[in-house]
């Protein structure tokens, strides 16, 4: 089977059965379409299921250096995603190629402080607002508790002097 024709069912999938979001729909077809156009490219015609094989993903990956390295990790997972549906529909027979391949190293996401411009102060709280207590007196707790529906003694647990950060 063409693996073109393969990534189209893929997407039907993604769609109707999964009920995949349509920005998350269009990135797995656009990850799916640099691999295969990359072995397109690499084999000189249209390629087929047969054609995605773990020496030709591990080559890929090699020759993925001028991504970063969490997109790498991103396709690779849409990858491993469209050949798991091949392999379920018997598409591919009895192997997963992406079994054993290891993608690049991430380290882990550091939040990313918000420039002054990026803030603004608030008159009323609204939904996701951080609301920032600096030494409240029982009535400033008894109020947001009672306003947020929070348990006073988890306000209060945020106080605890003893508490250390993880």
């Amino acid at each position: 089977m063409w693996a073109s024709k393969l990534q189209s069912q893929f997407g039907d999938y993604m769609l109707n059965h999964r009920r995949y979001a349509y920005p998350s729909y269009c990135r797995y077809m656009k990850d799916i379409d640099i691999f295969l156009t990359f072995l397109r490219e690499r084999l000189g015609r249209a390629v087929t299921v047969a054609d995605i094989t773990r020496v030709r993903i591990e080559i890929w990956l090699g020759s993925m250096t001028h991504y970063a390295a969490r997109t790498v990790a991103r396709i690779l997972t849409s990858l491993r995603q469209f050949c798991r549906f091949a392999l379920r529909n018997r598409h591919l027979q009895g192997i997963m190629p992406t079994e054993g391949v290891l993608g690049p190293k991430c380290g882990p996401l550091v939040p990313r402080p918000l420039a002054e411009a990026e803030m603004r102060q608030l008159s009323v709280p609204e939904k996701d607002c951080w609301i920032s207590l600096v030494k409240p007196t029982e009535k400033e707790l008894a109020e947001i508790a009672e306003q947020y529906c929070i348990e006073p003694d988890d306000l209060r647990a945020a106080l605890d002097e003893e508490e250390r950060s993880r």
